[in-house]
């Protein structure tokens, strides 16, 4: 993509995102020193001040592990009658291993808390949660 194609782009882009578009502005902006997440994690930057792409990234990023955070220790007590076993988290999903006959429940019960979790931080938009299946 040439220099002109990428101006186009992200301009369609602001265009379309106009609310992404006032934020990014902003962003570019401000001199902050201190970053929060929507949990109210800070992140201080003591030498200097945050760039703009951390200044864009981190109470995103951040509130997205504040979000996961919340489901992995909201679930392990509501899939104890599955049985199933949280075997990893990659960024933003979580991985179960459960009985086969279980796994219906069990993908239930992973939407619905990952879902509550995500809309205790995001209170002005839809969360929506995907859980598939897979041997």
């Amino acid at each position: 993509m040439s220099l002109s194609q990428a101006q186009q782009f992200k301009q369609r882009f602001f265009d379309s995102y106009q609310g992404f578009s006032a934020y990014y502005q902003q962003k570019e902006r401000s001199r902050v020193k201190r970053l929060t997440t929507l949990s109210g994690r800070i992140r201080h930057f003591t030498k200097g001040y945050a760039s703009l792409t951390k200044a864009l990234n981190t109470p995103v990023q951040g509130t997205a592990a504040d979000i996961i955070k919340r489901a992995l220790v909201d679930l392990a007590p509501q899939l104890v009658d599955t049985k199933a076993q949280m075997v990893a988290c990659v960024h933003d999903e979580i991985i179960l291993e459960v009985e086969a006959e279980q796994a219906p429940k069990a993908q239930q019960i992973l939407q619905q808390v990952m879902v509550a979790a995500g809309e205790h931080y995001l209170t002005q938009v839809p969360v929506v949660v995907e859980a598939t299946m897979a041997d």
